[in-house]
């Protein structure tokens, strides 16, 4: 399902996934920098990016596939629909 990341309520933002998501934002402005950790679950399930992002090394992150690890990523939106992100390795 679609996943919503209300940058106006907060910068940082805990994702568990219970299910395959694809990820939206709101209340994001140019400048703002954002944290998304990850917490993977051993079932796989897959997580889609919003869009515009350009990714440290080219390609976004692998997300973590098993239980409990999370993956700490940061983001910050250079303009409209244009983001830098940089994902740190998964951690217990």
């Amino acid at each position: 399902g679609a996943t919503t990341i209300d940058l106006a309520v907060s910068n940082r933002h805990v994702l568990t996934l219970t299910a395959s998501a694809t990820l939206t934002l709101t209340g994001d402005a140019t400048g703002d920098s954002f944290m998304i950790l990850v917490r993977g679950q051993a079932s796989g399930y897959t997580l889609g990016w919003f869009s515009g992002i350009k990714w440290v090394g080219g390609s976004s992150p692998t997300i973590p596939t098993v239980s409990g690890r999370v993956m700490a990523i940061g983001f910050i939106r250079l303009a409209t629909g244009e983001y830098w992100a940089s994902a740190a390795p998964e951690a217990y």
